[in-house]
Parts: C-alpha cells; structure tokens; sequence
C-alpha cells in the first residue's frame, strides 16, 4: 500500500507539473487589433508630413508637423492586425526619408492585451523605429 501510495502521489505531482508547464508555454490566442497611433518626435529638430502607410491594404495615417519632443496621435476603430509590411515616411531638415518596408512582430503581453496601438518614434534624422504598445484604458 505504500509503494502504491508513492505511484498515485508521483504521478499526481507529475501531472500537476506538466499543467503548470502546458500554461506557462501557452501561446496567446485571439485576434489583435489596432486602434490607435503615435508619432513621436525624439529627434531635436521639427518633423513634417510624416506618414505611416501599409501598401498592401493602401490604408495610412498620417500628420502634419511634430515638434521636437512632441507627439501626434489618433485612435480609430480597431482594424485587425494581419502584420502587413509597411513603410514610414517623413520630413526633416529639408530632406525626405524613408523606413523602407518594415514589419513588427507583437509581444506576446501585446496580443494577450487583444488591442494595441502602434508606436512610431523618430529618433534621428532618417532613423526610426515602429513597436506595438497595449491600448490604455480609459
């Protein structure tokens, strides 16, 4: 009865193990969706006509001048993220720029959050970089 006893225990703590591992290593699920947007301006001169444009779908958003420093931002309803390539485009110092074509890859805290806002900072002239950020709650 002991020995069995031990055989019960073991497996019940093995299989107790393993629930704890199968969640920790979960993947989120769910759709995330976009409902907002920033352009923040980290550089120390002023930007103009900076847009954010997905080619595949022809959606964009975009703004007409940032302050050094500043920001500009909009929220819409959500769209789903499908992780289309997109470019980003700008002004600065009398010279246009250009991201190319970029892609970003949510965090798994982003997609579990299921609505998020994209994040597009200008550190430098023609330096930028893009990231998804959880929606605030109003």
């Amino acid at each position: 009865m002991n020995a069995r006893a031990g055989v019960v225990a073991a497996a019940l703590a093995l299989s107790m193990m393993s629930g704890c591992a199968g969640v920790q290593e979960k993947a989120p699920e769910g759709p995330l969706y976009i409902g907002g947007l920033i352009f923040e301006n980290r550089a120390q001169s002023f930007i103009t006509a900076i847009r954010l444009v997905v080619p595949e779908t022809g959606g964009f958003v975009s703004c007409g001048n940032v302050s050094p420093g500043g920001i500009c931002s909009t929220t819409f309803p959500g769209r789903e993220w499908l992780g289309h390539p997109f470019e980003v485009t700008w002004s600065q110092n009398g010279q246009i720029w250009s991201s190319g074509a970029m892609t970003v890859q949510p965090a798994p805290s982003v997609i579990e959050a299921g609505e998020a806002e994209v994040r597009v900072m200008i550190n430098a002239p023609g330096s930028t970089s893009v990231t998804l950020v959880p929606m605030p709650v109003p």
